[in-house]
């Protein structure tokens, strides 16, 4: 069950409607919604006068075709084409823009048409009676109003100020540098058609924070590969970050893996528990999100070019869903410091990592073949080092060519079902196995009991516990092409 802790307050102005979007596109494009494999967008809640990002990625053979088109023409939503099958989209509301907008976006790869669609709620910034300005171009001493904005942000909150319960903190262009928030119920964001950037942000003592449409990236696109450009201390609790760009840099396509291994920042850590990390861009960084808090919410962000995991979890009664995880980087698995790459990796130091939901994620190694320091050994949605208790695992696509799709070692009371696990078009690289959907015992010999693996499709089943019910499953040899609708242009649709 996904937590609910957001006070009345913003729940009613600014959350966001966490359902799966309608893929139904306007009556007047006749198009096969499922052609293409488009990542999920959540249904939206916005506030006018200020700036949301959303990513958007498509997965096609033809990459270099792929064509994104916001069908209604809304003027306050730009869809800008960022690498490969990638786009950002960049709402910018005003004043005469309130209201409920059905979004529609027509995705072509230059031989089909497919579409998603998302609810767009826009609110009222004149709702809110605390509102302040930052401006990291102020010289002289501002008040924080829109004509006499205060200075940058780090300025601002180095300066003892305590931002009000309900407030409106929101950033002009420019870098506002080193950023330590604290306090309680308040949200910062960007100004409409303005950039702001953050070098990092580092979150403490706070509660109930909202973090939007913000870029949070090093200072000349050369970070610290130790270093989280988004720290949630453990002192917090309800901070939610979304919509936001994390980057190292906006290309890496011409880094060696000696600059991954210096200049790829880490992307965001929470300790805290009660987070929602969601809509985020996160890219061009080591490791993607990592949670060691509890009964937090993780999904619709797309971490895309990682050189460690995509994502980490040492916490329990946290959920991850609808995450588009793409691309990982730089092999050097044999290497003296090296990583395997994970989609999605879990582990506990002691007690059981219990009550974890993962739902609707889409993990795939590689979809941009073109893109330089590629990874080999890339792994699916895995827990090597367990136990795992009671976990949810459904409807996940997992593609890579590594065996381990979905691997849990020391499972008591877990469920894997309508998953499909299959190795990447692509056909990379050539292990013992195409990936298996796999339960094994513990590393030190105890056993898994009492697991259900039902209804997925896979390549392979790898099943090696007790009391398991394993029913339903489809298994696909290499004749792939034959049971699915189009397993090369990657729709993995199953043939009535």
């Amino acid at each position: 069950m996904r937590p609910i802790f957001l006070s009345t307050f913003w729940s009613m102005l600014i959350t966001t409607v966490l359902i799966l979007p309608s893929c139904t596109a306007p009556k007047s494009v006749a198009v096969d919604c499922d052609a293409i494999l488009i990542s999920p967008i959540a249904d939206q809640t916005v506030i006018s006068g200020t700036r949301y990002y959303i990513p958007i990625a498509a997965i096609s053979n033809t990459l270099d075709n792929i064509k994104f088109k916001v069908t209604e023409g809304f003027n306050f939503v730009d869809i800008a084409k960022t690498q490969r099958g990638r786009a950002l989209l960049t709402i910018d509301p005003s004043s005469t823009d309130i209201g409920q907008h059905d979004i529609h976006i027509v995705v072509s790869n230059g031989e089909q048409d497919a579409c998603i669609s998302f609810s767009l709620q826009i609110t009222d910034i004149a709702q809110i009676d605390n509102i302040i300005h930052c401006d990291p171009s102020q010289t002289s001493k501002g008040n924080g109003s829109l004509e006499k904005p205060y200075g940058s942000l780090s300025q601002l909150m180095a300066s003892g100020y305590t931002p009000k319960d309900k407030e409106l903190i929101i950033l002009h262009n420019g870098n506002h540098g080193n950023v330590v928030l604290s306090g309680s119920g308040y949200i910062v964001t960007t100004k409409s058609n303005h950039k702001a950037t953050l070098t990092s942000l580092l979150l403490q003592d706070a509660q109930d924070v909202h973090i939007k449409g913000l870029e949070i990236r090093p200072a000349n696109d050369r970070g610290d590969h130790n270093q989280y450009l988004v720290l949630i201390d453990s002192t917090c609790t309800q901070i939610n970050l979304s919509n936001n760009q994390v980057i190292s840099t906006d290309d890496a396509s011409q880094w060696t893996q000696e600059d991954w291994d210096k200049k790829a920042s880490r992307g965001v850590k929470s300790r805290a528990d009660q987070t929602i990390i969601e809509n985020n861009l996160i890219q061009n960084i080591f490791h993607g999100i990592k949670t060691e808090g509890n009964n937090n919410l993780v999904q619709y962000n797309h971490v895309d070019r990682f050189g460690g995991d995509a994502i980490r979890n040492t916490g329990s009664s946290n959920t991850y869903q609808s995450n588009f995880l793409t691309n990982a980087t730089v092999d050097d698995y044999y290497a003296e410091d090296g990583n395997h790459d994970d989609l999605f990796q879990s582990w506990t130091f002691d007690k059981p990592i219990d009550n974890i939901t993962l739902s609707h994620n889409v993990m795939i190694s590689c979809a941009d073949t073109l893109m330089p320091q590629r990874a080999k050994i890339v792994q699916g949605l895995v827990c090597f080092d367990g136990f795992t208790t009671h976990w949810t695992v459904d409807q996940n696509l997992v593609v890579t060519d590594h065996p381990h799709g979905i691997s849990l070692y020391g499972a008591e009371n877990c469920t894997i079902s309508e998953n499909t696990v299959l190795k990447n078009p692509h056909d990379l690289y050539q292990y013992e196995s195409d990936p298996w959907i796999m339960v094994n015992h513990h590393k030190d010999g105890r056993e898994s009991t009492n697991n259900t693996i039902r209804n997925n499709t896979s390549s392979a089943l790898n099943i090696v516990t007790k009391d398991a019910t394993v029913s339903e499953n489809t298994i696909l040899d290499s004749t792939l092409t034959q049971k699915l609708i189009n397993y090369d242009q990657w729709d993995f649709r199953i043939k009535k």
